[in-house]
């Protein structure tokens, strides 16, 4: 099988490994939100799987892609449970791909998926994200498609629908015109030949003008 790989894209002096991630960089700029690139790797050590819990949710899950039968829901939600299993039992090196100071959180980068796919390969991704929430007491940001509010999760809590013990979902809400002229700047960025994109930052989104959090716990959430 062929596998096509991301083009690496250099922005503000820091080769990213896509165009994709160089966008979200952009994003922030626009926000005004400061972005530290690959700050450091984290040797994240293994934890006790429930099997049981993560197969019934699972199953949940797959069964709302409309090209899976009952039987191949089945068959993939055992594969997974035990892909993720297996990933538990042992420690593993994680990079993540940006630290963003000013709200205390990291942000991964994930292409935009579709339903199906989302509900395959991209939960070992989330088991991965899981792990570096509870190991460092930091937030993690998924940050796929620039929808708003931007989804991630934190340590704290047991997800009441979800395998993943110890965890909160959680969003980053932002001001919706500023989160429209960052996206807006983020796609439109040009980086062929050597070209910068050129970003007018935007009053920062920390301070909401109704005094509304920045981040909010979602209650009963699956997490994407």
């Amino acid at each position: 099988m062929k596998v096509t790989r991301a083009i690496e894209t250099r922005y503000k002096g820091r080769l990213m490994r896509s165009r994709h991630e160089a966008r979200w960089a952009v994003f922030f700029d626009s926000t005004g939100i400061e972005w530290i690139h690959e700050p450091e790797g984290f040797n994240l050590p293994g934890y006790d799987y429930d099997k049981g819990a993560a197969f019934d949710s699972y199953m949940q899950r797959f069964s709302s892609v409309d090209t899976l039968s009952p039987e191949q829901n089945e068959q993939l939600a055992r594969k997974m449970v035990e892909q993720c299993a297996e990933m538990a039992s042992h420690s593993i090196y994680y990079l993540p791909d940006f630290w963003l100071p000013e709200v205390e959180a990291f942000a991964e980068v994930k292409p935009p998926v579709n339903a199906e796919r989302e509900n395959r390969n991209f939960l070992l991704e989330y088991e991965k994200m899981m792990r570096l929430t509870n190991c460092t007491g930091y937030k993690v940001l998924f940050c796929s498609d620039f929808a708003n509010p931007i989804k991630g999760m934190k340590p704290g809590g047991q997800s009441v629908d979800y395998p993943y013990p110890h965890v909160e979902f959680i969003d980053l809400f932002i001001d919706p015109k500023v989160f429209d002229v960052a996206r807006s700047n983020a796609l439109s960025a040009q980086f062929e030949y050597g070209k910068t994109p050129s970003v007018n930052t935007l009053p920062n989104p920390t301070a909401d003008l109704m005094g509304i959090p920045l981040f909010r716990t979602r209650p009963n959430s699956k997490g994407y």
